[in-house]
């Protein structure tokens, strides 16, 4: 689930990011956030947790105009860098942005 009148947080260090030179892979990346769930979600028989979303290398590249082996690359260099984790059924995928709350929850507050 996301939800149109919600938005995601971009800090500033995402220019010193590794891949943010890479364009198609922090175009992935950013969509991935984008689209990933605000709060857990039935899926047929499974729970996509927040911070996941299910999807195929066909639907982000459609959707991004991207070829799928532009995807599939994009994707390892996320995977291999720790930034996602990917579980693969039959017909889709479930991705995980490993750091999603570190990336889009709220700051604590400080008395300062």
């Amino acid at each position: 689930m996301n939800k149109a009148d919600t938005y995601i947080k971009l800090n500033r260090s995402i220019l010193d990011w590794g891949w943010f030179t890479e364009p198609n892979t922090y175009r992935v990346f950013t969509y991935l956030i984008l689209k990933a769930n605000i709060k857990d979600h039935a899926f047929g028989k499974i729970t996509v947790h927040r911070g996941e979303l299910v999807t195929s290398y066909f639907s982000i590249a459609e959707k991004l105009r991207l070829s799928e082996k532009q995807v599939r690359t994009a994707i390892q260099h996320l995977e291999a860098t720790g930034e996602i984790k990917r579980k693969v059924y039959n017909k889709y995928q479930v991705i995980r942005v490993v750091n999603y709350s570190k990336y889009q929850d709220s700051p604590e507050k400080s008395d300062e």
